[in-house]
């Protein structure tokens, strides 16, 4: 007396026309459907059925359960459905309506469906899908490699050849897919195990706790990914926990970008964990968050296993002083770091300070963004003296700091050691004619100078006259911004009549001054 899983067997085998081997291959697959319990529901029915001919009354009721059929369908679970259904039709040849309305199939488990719909009739309203899908080339286009291989579906060695080829897939961009559509495909995202670039940027927002889970359980299969983009999400302290344990297989990881959600201190050290063993990691992206202190100490811990960081962005958050002295402890450990943003924070004179104490570990750096961080003239003198370590630095932006003309002097001093900067921007820094003239000392050091940004501070005629003769050394100066000063006509006819030895200027923003026509006239 055979067993029931022996019938079932028997059962598969004979629908589908396949040998003891593929049945083992299709067991497999059919073990790893999601939701199981949906599945099981068309085993068990197929489990009625012996290994002897099949009756009229088993064909009836397999009509009828597959005609009323009401699942929850995954792609894998759609995908061997469908298989199962164009070789068993034979069987079947009163079958001629299939009804899977009301349910979640998504764009991509419909267009499996096609092959299957060009022999019967297939009812899919609210499957959320735009009505005419199946016909719609210019959404299908958007999934066109996986569209091609669901679509030629006809035996068990087929279902073999799609596994292997997105297992082939090395990049995903979710984010450029409509909303329905990438939710479907990101749902089955662990079918692309060697998945070396998934972008999902705003593809998971709102999508609740179990989806999350779901998604985080299948990136736990990515050990291949290199690159991730995870911005626009609106991702909180709960989702970051969830999402976080779906990362710490990622040890391949290069690239990782968080920007743009709702990440706090909470989230920070959940993501904290799911990256510590992500030794390869170059580029880490957590702008435009909700991260404070006790977050970036968290994110600082871990850190320090990344020696071959790059780039590291922290901008737009809610960094202090303590939270920058907890980075800066860091830096030794930092040695490839090439950009730093901590930009829109509120570090201030102190936390600038510590940091200023430890830039010496960062000489590989080239870009520095330290803008609206209330660093104020104590900062300045502080981070003058760090500068004086960054000799390759090429951007640095100090916009936004009230830093005023006392606190440019000390600037200066480090500033002039970085003799390849090409943009500086010094904007909104209450800086005054004596301010202007520490800089005009050094301009002759920035041969490469090509955007000097003085725009909104508190210079006039009589700092742009020292200023003009200085800046005709910056001859690759492309962009110069004067706005909002209080610079009249004698100073900016003089500032003209300099200039015109810079050949490649491009852009010379001089508005909200107190030029007149006579100033105007000398520029043309």
């Amino acid at each position: 007396m055979r067993s029931l899983a022996e019938e079932a067997e028997c059962t598969v085998r004979i629908i589908l026309k396949i040998d003891k081997k593929e049945y083992e291959i299709v067991k497999e697959i059919l073990h790893d459907m999601s939701p199981v319990y949906t599945m099981s529901r068309v085993v068990n029915a197929l489990m009625l059925a012996t290994e002897d001919e099949v009756s009229d009354d088993f064909k009836a009721l397999i009509v009828d359960f597959i005609a009323n059929i009401s699942l929850h369908l995954s792609l894998r679970l759609i995908t061997s459905f469908v298989t199962t259904l164009l070789e068993s039709m034979k069987y079947y040849p009163a079958l001629q309506e299939i009804d899977i309305r009301q349910n979640n199939l998504g764009a991509i488990g419909c267009i499996a469906l096609r092959p299957l719909a060009e022999e019967i009739e297939i009812l899919l309203e609210n499957n959320g899908i735009e009505e005419g899908l199946l016909g719609n080339e210019q959404i299908v286009n958007q999934v066109t490699d996986l569209e091609s291989k669901l679509s030629n579906l006809k035996t068990v060695s087929d279902i073999e050849q799609l596994q292997r080829d997105m297992a082939c897939v090395t990049k995903v961009d979710a984010s450029a897919l409509p909303d329905y559509i990438a939710k479907n495909l990101l749902t089955n995202i662990s079918l692309f195990s060697k998945l070396a670039s998934l972008d999902m940027s705003g593809c998971i927002k709102a999508e609740g706790s179990e989806y999350l889970r779901n998604l985080s359980a299948g990136m736990a299969l990515l050990v291949s990914l290199e690159r991730l983009y995870c911005r626009r999400n609106r991702i909180d302290d709960a989702d970051a926990e969830i999402l976080s344990k779906g990362m710490k297989a990622m040890t391949k990881l290069r690239f990782l970008d968080l920007s743009d959600n709702d990440i706090g201190d909470v989230g920070a050290k959940s993501f904290s964990e799911g990256i510590e063993n992500m030794t390869s990691l170059t580029h880490l992206d957590l702008s435009n968050n909700k991260i404070g202190d006790s977050g970036l100490k968290y994110v600082g811990e871990v850190i320090v296993k990344m020696t071959q960081m790059q780039h590291l962005y922290l901008s737009h958050n809610k960094i202090g002083s303590l939270g920058a002295a907890c980075l800066s402890s860091s830096f030794k450990f930092m040695k490839s770091l090439e950009v730093l943003d901590l930009s829109h924070n509120n570090i201030k004179y102190v936390g600038i300070g510590r940091l200023s104490e430890q830039m010496e570990y960062l000489s590989k750096a080239i870009k520095l963004c330290l803008n609206n961080n209330e660093i104020r003239e104590g900062g300045a003198e502080k981070l003058g003296n760090g500068i004086v370590h960054l000799k390759d630095l090429e951007y640095v932006d100090i916009s936004h700091n009230n830093i005023g003309s006392k606190g440019l002097e000390t600037l200066c001093q480090g500033l002039k050691c970085c003799k390849n900067l090409t943009q500086l921007m010094l904007r909104q820094n209450n800086i005054e004619d004596k301010g202007l003239n520490f800089l005009s000392d050094i301009l002759e050091n920035f041969n490469k100078l090509e955007y000097l940004n003085l725009g909104g501070n508190r210079i006039t005629d009589e700092g742009i006259n020292l200023f003009g003769k200085a800046i005709k050394h910056c001859t690759s100066l492309k962009h110069l911004d004067i706005s909002s000063n209080f610079i009249g006509d004698k100073g900016f006819g003089a500032l003209c009549t300099e200039m015109e030895e810079i050949k490649c200027l491009e852009r010379f923003d001089a508005s909200n001054n107190k030029i007149g026509g006579f100033g105007f006239k000398a520029i043309c």
